[in-house]
Formats: structure tokens, sequence, C-alpha cells
């Protein structure tokens, strides 16, 4: 992984995330893969959450994508009481009370990583943030940068995983 889209942010509490179904660090391709046709979103766990926590945004970036400032895969927010996401809850099994948010395509939910061919081994981050705002009491912004700059006063803790995916 090139860059850590996390690196920058303001410091914060760290919680342990994980991505259950790596297999040898990456996403199985026939299940995650837009190129498979699934495009499955993983699942994602997450420990104890802070307290204070009413909501969480998990997002799913590419920075190895050949294309400027990478590439946003998901983007969600989720109450806090949700647990975890089970794989393939985009469009289908979110937990309720959750929203999606438009993603690097412009399209509300989960599209898979399909690296072009040449553009080898990309470092898919997953990040689950608490907030101590509720999903509903987000504001309406117009970029995944705006939303990660609004948070900022709301974000009780963050932690990521890594998944790779790899180019045909």
């Amino acid at each position: 992984m090139r860059v850590d889209p996390y690196a920058n942010t303001f410091p914060t509490n760290e919680l342990p995330v994980a991505l259950p179904e790596l297999t040898d660090g990456a996403f199985p391709v026939a299940a995650y893969s837009s190129e498979a046709g699934a495009g499955r979103s993983p699942a994602v766990t997450w420990e104890t959450l802070p307290e204070g926590t009413q909501s969480l945004l998990v997002t799913v970036f590419d920075p190895d994508a050949p294309v400027p400032g990478g590439f946003w895969h998901w983007i969600a927010v989720v109450p806090a009481d949700a647990g975890q996401l089970v794989a393939g809850a985009s469009g289908q099994d979110m937990p309720e009370g959750s929203i999606e948010l438009p993603n690097s395509f412009g399209v509300a939910g989960y599209v898979g990583p399909n690296p072009p061919q040449g553009t080898g081994v990309h470092g898919n981050v997953v990040a689950v943030t608490a907030l101590s705002s509720a999903v509903h009491e987000l504001p309406d912004v117009p970029s995944t940068a705006m939303l990660h700059a609004s948070i900022i006063p709301a974000t009780l803790a963050r932690g990521t995983a890594v998944g790779t995916a790899t180019a045909a």
C-alpha cells in the first residue's frame, strides 16, 4: 500500500477492525471483485466501541488505484448497535437505519475491486470510524473529503484493516 488515507487525519483512539473472510490477506476474487460479477461487500467486524458511540462510518478505499486521489469502493454509515457487517450487506442486508453514500462511481453502495492490468497489487483499506453523532445527524455534504472533514468533532475512534486485490 502506497498511501494510508488516514495517516494525516486528526489523532484518535484505536478501534480494532477485522476482515474475517480474507484469504492470505487478500479479498477472495470470486466473491468480492466486480470483474467476477459479484462485487459483494466484505464482512467487517469491530471490537468494543467507545462510550458515546452512536454510529459508525465504514469505508473501503483503494489508494493504489491509478486515478488521482485513489478510489472509494464503499461509504456507509451504520447505527452503533449494528454489531458487524455481514458479507454482501451492501444494498440488501444493511442494518436498519443505515445509509450508503455515493462511491467513486457516484453510486450509493459497494463496488468491488477490479484493478486494471499492469497496476499490480492494490491495498484496499477498510476503515471503521466510531462517531458520537447518530446516522441522521450527519451533514449532507457534496464529497467524501467534506464528509471526513465534517466528522472530525464527532470522531471517537477509528480502526483500519487492509485486504489486497491483484490486477489480472
